[in-house]
């Protein structure tokens, strides 16, 4: 397998961050407006428990696509948080 099929360029990656990023915001804002715990937590945790599992069956599939390649790169980079997961 080519490994620069696991790579894609900075601003295209950026702008998927960037995105994601602003709908989280946008989740999270809505939920503190309502000034209301349970609103809050309707709003945060299913897109939470949607995205891992989201990043579970990406996992799973890539896994099944390109072998112990892509465990070995899986190991060197973190899935959601730099440095974290």
């Amino acid at each position: 397998m080519n490994s620069s099929l696991f790579t894609c360029d900075r601003a295209t990656h950026l702008k998927i961050v960037a995105i994601a990023l602003v709908a989280s915001i946008v989740v999270i804002a809505v939920g503190i407006h309502a000034r209301n715990w349970i609103c809050l937590a309707v709003c945060v945790i299913p897109p939470t428990l949607a995205v891992l599992y989201r990043i579970h069956v990406e996992e799973i599939a890539l896994r099944g696509l390109f072998g112990d390649e892509y465990i070995a790169y899986s190991r060197t980079v973190k899935k959601l948080i730099p440095g974290l997961y």
